[in-house]
């Protein structure tokens, strides 16, 4: 069987920490070469679709009236390849409280179109693809796993070893994530406060890539970490920013909303890579992910996480056994072809799903409904974007006049 070709569209950079987990290593485990839409050009996406790759794939959404999303819709229809919506988050219901919630809502029905126009809908957690099912008869659930290939040496260095840590040692208490998270943060800053407090000079927290809350930010225990630029826009170059990060427990809060039960457990994979113990928000992405007080820490109140991060503290013994667990849970799962041909099956699929002609009446009926939301949308933001021009306009005009 000759190698396997997709043609993969996104909103994200192919840096991006998502397209490096979802697509450039689940396919390169699968054995799948990757095409990306930005190295062709526009009047070549046809021809491609048609003679070079097996389906093109959309990860996570179109971007802002872009005319390639139609062009490849249209070309897959016309040759009769399919087209997969490879989605990580949930995005057609992102919660108020989200700090980017404006981006995403003005992205929902982008992404709710995408949905609908897709032969198979592929998600990164079980919770999301149930979710996702209610739009979509098709779903399949592709779990992300950590890249070995970026993560390997570092994973290699991390090795627990058991500490002989003095007894008046400051531990680290980190959060590594992005501001996106703040409000998660923000969930258990009373927690950390309190911890703070009861181990004054002997533990500290530091906020790595995201803003801090006003309460920690003005205590003396807490730190600020803003990764450079080069960072925060390679995942490739996070891998080894992180590595040299000097902390002793990882903690990974997430409020209780949908959004976030949809979320998969990769920061438990990322510390457990770097030979972290951690807590955990004791909801559905940990909770099928962690052995609770083994390979790590499940919170559920504020008591919990009051009392698991003051246990971890005390203990380098502690801190030593969950590290050891969650790395070894990691390498299992490297070690594991449970998911290693996940993609080559969903392939077959979606072209199993296309020949059906059942299936694709169903899909068009539902993407034209879609598609008359989508342009109506549009219309009623061109409409609000004219107004405030013209409105922004006349008001510069009329200071003009009046300055002179």
């Amino acid at each position: 069987m000759s190698q396997r070709r997709v043609l993969v569209y996104t909103d994200t950079s192919t840096l991006s920490a998502t397209f490096q987990i979802r697509i450039a290593a689940l396919m390169q485990n699968a054995g799948i070469e990757v095409i990306h839409v930005d190295d062709l050009k526009s009047n070549q996406l046809s021809d491609v679709v048609r003679s070079e790759v097996d389906a093109v794939v959309i990860h996570r959404g179109m971007r802002k009236r872009c005319g390639i999303y139609e062009v490849l819709r249209e070309a897959v229809r016309n040759f009769g390849k399919p087209l997969i919506y490879d989605v990580d988050d949930l995005l057609i219901h992102v919660p108020r409280t989200h700090p980017h919630y404006s981006v995403y809502q003005s992205r929902a029905m982008r992404a709710l179109k995408t949905l609908v126009d897709a032969d198979l809908v592929v998600a990164s957690t079980p919770v999301l693809a149930g979710y996702l099912r209610h739009f979509h008869s098709h779903v399949l659930a592709i779990p992300n796993q950590l890249p070995e290939f970026l993560w390997r040496d570092t994973c290699r260095r991390s090795v627990p070893q058991r500490p002989s840590m003095p007894q008046d040692s400051v531990i680290s208490l980190g959060y590594v994530g992005t501001a996106t998270h703040l409000p998660d943060l923000e969930s258990i800053q009373g927690a950390l406060t309190t911890v703070l407090e009861r181990f004054r000079g002997r533990a500290r927290f530091v906020a790595v890539g995201m803003p801090l809350p006003r309460g920690l930010a003005l205590h003396p225990a807490v730190a600020h970490v803003v990764p450079p630029r080069a960072v925060r826009k390679s995942y490739a170059a996070f891998t080894a920013y992180v590595a040299r990060l000097s902390i002793d427990v990882g903690i990974a809060p997430l409020t209780d909303t949908p959004f976030n039960r949809c979320k998969s457990d990769i920061k438990f994979q990322e510390y457990a890579a770097l030979g972290i113990p951690g807590v955990f928000s004791d909801l559905p992405p940990y909770r099928h992910a962690i052995v609770d007080r083994c390979s790590g820490y499940l919170a559920h109140d504020m008591r919990d996480w009051i009392e698991m991060l003051s246990r971890l503290i005390e203990s380098s013994d502690i801190r030593h056994q969950v590290a050891t667990a969650s790395m070894a849970n990691l390498r299992g799962r490297w070690e594991s072809t449970e998911f290693a041909d996940a993609w080559n099956r969903a392939l077959d699929r979606a072209v199993e799903l296309v020949q059906a002609s059942t299936h694709q009446a169903k899909r068009d009926v539902v993407s034209a409904v879609v598609d008359d939301l989508f342009s109506y949308q549009n219309d009623l933001q061109r409409q609000l974007e004219r107004t405030v021009g013209y409105r922004v306009t006349k008001t510069i005009r009329r200071m003009g006049r009046r300055a002179a």
